[in-house]
């Protein structure tokens, strides 16, 4: 890979409070390890999810996101360029997990490279979670669109 580097992303599901403003929940947070080539347009990625409420968020999140980059890469091609010249990643992450939210929960886990709940889908609160992350993360990017 010619001009490749390695970057983060921090996702983190929003509700509105009592008094009307969007305060991140407590029910998870989404880690993204990228590995970007910007030669052929394309991130390997591996992804964690973790509570938010763990006090080694950051270090952990991002500790578990490269390991699993380093052994089940999720490949992402294709990726828009920006008029810098630079590529989307974080819309191509975000276009990754809604192409991801609409496939059996089989597949679903699968393409996130996490091992798949196998119990009853209402005792899974990453399901649960998962809509409401995605919510947030289309709400956010049709606010930064305007």
């Amino acid at each position: 890979m010619g001009n490749a580097y390695t970057t983060y992303r921090n996702f983190r599901s929003r509700v509105k409070s009592k008094k009307g403003t969007l305060v991140f929940d407590t029910l998870g947070s989404a880690t993204a390890c990228c590995e970007v080539a910007t030669d052929n347009r394309s991130i390997k990625v591996g992804f964690s999810f973790l509570s938010p409420l763990d006090s080694q968020l950051s270090i952990r999140g991002r500790g578990l996101a490269k390991s699993q980059l380093l052994r089940h890469p999720i490949t992402i091609v294709n990726v828009e360029v920006n008029e810098k010249g630079k590529l989307k990643v974080t819309e191509a992450l975000i276009n990754y997990f809604k192409s991801v939210a609409e496939q059996p929960k089989e597949k679903f886990f699968e393409l996130l490279g996490i091992e798949p709940y196998t119990g009853k889908p209402a005792k899974c609160a990453f399901l649960d979670w998962f809509p409401k992350f995605l919510d947030t993360l289309l709400r956010d990017e049709r606010a930064n669109c305007a």
